[in-house]
């Protein structure tokens, strides 16, 4: 069961390529959020707040 449901959904358009090691992919920042990363190079999803721990999957 989840600790927290999230309560917001973020949505990041970069327009240039985003690398793996690229702060933006830093779990802590987004707390409890549901965040999609879309970028020229990939696009990147956090796993729910249930899966522990959080990590960006790569989606293309």
């Amino acid at each position: 069961t989840p600790t927290s449901l999230s309560t917001s959904e973020i949505l990041i358009v970069i327009n240039s390529n985003l690398t793996n090691h690229s702060q933006l992919l830093n779990v802590t920042r987004y707390g409890y959020s549901n965040v999609n990363i879309i970028s020229q190079s990939y696009t990147w999803s956090l796993s729910e707040n249930f899966l522990k721990p959080r990590v960006f999957k790569l989606i293309s």
